[in-house]
């Protein structure tokens, strides 16, 4: 698994399903959140049929700095939690 993943913080493993690592249990949940969504959007993409434009380098990073944030996995495993409570009430 370790070799598997390398660098990355998720592994697609074919008839098994993905497993995602991080380095708290909120970092992992969000992540695996993060890579369902991007399945998701990937497979509308390309059920849409034509490609659009690709972003920039720039524009990736940030992106990625912006939510790869420890706090930031920990605001939105809470705002989960939370949500997730409330639904059960």
């Amino acid at each position: 698994m370790r070799k598997a993943l390398g660098p990355h913080k998720a592994v697609l493993m074919r008839n098994h399903g993905v497993a995602v690592v991080g380095a708290s249990v909120e970092e992992s949940t969000i992540l695996a959140i993060l890579l369902e969504n991007a399945c998701e959007i990937q497979l509308l993409a390309d059920a849409a049929g034509a490609a659009g434009a690709e972003f920039d380098r720039a524009c990736i990073e940030r992106l990625h700095d912006t939510i790869t944030k420890t706090e930031q996995y920990t605001i939105n495993f809470e705002y989960l939690r939370r949500r997730a409570i409330r639904q059960k009430s």
